[in-house]
C-alpha cells in the first residue's frame, strides 16, 4: 500500500527540483540582461556622444551592425557560457533612443530589460522595464508615457 504513496512522493520531489532549477535559470538570465544594460549605461556615461549610438560598433551608417550597441570595451569574463547578453539601440528620434538588453541562458531562457535615454549634457535613465516576453515593443510618447 505504501508503494504508490512513495512513488508519488518521489515524482513530486523531482518535479519540485525541476521547477526550482528553471526558476533559478530565469533569475540568472534576468541578471545577465540587467548587467548588459548596466554595461551599456556605464559605457554611455563614459562616452556620451549620442550620435555614436545610431552608427553601431564600426562607426559607419548603413552597415549590417547598425542597431548594435557600440561598446568601447567588451565585457570581461561575465557572463560566462552558456549565458550571454545582446544589447541593441532603437532610435525613436534624433534626441531619444531605447537601449534594449536581452539575456540568453540554457534551455532557451530569455529575459529582457530596456532603458530610455535622451540626448543632453549628461545621459539620463528615464525608466527601466523588465519583461519576460521574447519580443518587446515599447514606445514612449512625447510626455514619456508608455504606449
Amino acid at each position: 500500500m505504501l508503494l504508490p504513496l512513495g512513488a508519488f512522493a518521489v515524482m513530486q520531489a523531482r518535479l519540485d527540483a525541476l521547477i526550482a532549477q528553471r526558476t533559478r535559470l530565469a533569475a540568472v538570465t534576468l541578471a545577465v540582461a540587467e548587467s548588459g544594460l548596466e554595461h551599456a549605461l556605464a559605457d554611455l556615461t563614459a562616452d556620451p556622444r549620442f550620435v555614436r549610438l545610431t552608427l553601431g560598433p564600426d562607426g559607419r551608417a548603413g552597415t549590417a551592425d547598425d542597431g548594435e550597441y557600440p561598446f568601447a570595451l567588451a565585457p570581461g569574463s561575465w557572463p560566462a557560457a552558456p549565458y550571454r547578453y545582446e544589447v541593441r539601440v532603437v532610435t525613436g528620434s534624433a534626441d531619444r533612443a531605447e537601449i534594449v538588453s536581452r539575456g540568453f541562458g540554457p534551455f532557451g531562457a530569455l529575459r529582457g530589460v530596456a532603458a530610455s535615454v535622451q540626448r543632453g549634457s549628461t545621459p539620463q535613465l528615464a525608466a527601466a522595464l523588465a519583461a519576460e516576453a521574447p519580443r518587446l515593443a515599447v514606445r514612449l510618447d512625447d510626455g514619456w508615457r508608455l504606449a
